[in-house]
């Protein structure tokens, strides 16, 4: 189990993936709320395979220009539960979504609220989905130029 309480927490986590760690049924818990004010967030989760469990816990002032959310794809098998992501503002180009960019997984209890912007597939919580949402909700200013 990896204990995420801190940004530099986040960032190992995507570093672990970046560099091919195998995040398969490894469990990654929240055991703080993480305030990412003053930060520019250039990264993102991908080919995330594991649990990620916000506990409840909320990610506030992330801002990020140019990527695609917190969590880039998030595999079949994968979960994230009880994140909330707050005052966020993140842009991109396509694919640009609030916690998600593309969803294969199951996303449960999470909310989003700020600003996302993108070219094509912008959504507040997620941008694609192809798995299984349930007991999210969005505030969220979204502006795109396609779908």
């Amino acid at each position: 189990m990896y204990l995420i309480s801190k940004t530099e927490d986040l960032v190992k986590l995507v570093d672990l993936v970046s560099n091919g760690g195998d995040t398969t049924s490894v469990v990654f818990e929240m055991t703080n709320n993480i305030d990412m004010s003053g930060i520019e967030w250039y990264y993102s989760i991908d080919n995330f395979c594991g649990i990620f469990n916000g506990n409840g816990y909320t990610i506030s002032n992330l801002t990020s220009s140019d990527t695609i959310g917190l969590f880039g794809l998030v595999e079949k098998n994968a979960i994230i539960d009880s994140v909330n992501l707050i005052d966020c503002n993140i842009s991109g180009t396509d694919y640009v979504g609030g916690l998600v960019s593309d969803n294969r997984g199951l996303i449960t209890n999470c909310n989003v609220k700020g600003s996302i912007s993108g070219w094509s597939y912008v959504g507040g919580l997620v941008s694609v989905n192809q798995g299984t949402i349930i007991n999210c909700s969005t505030s969220v200013e979204i502006s795109g130029e396609q779908y």
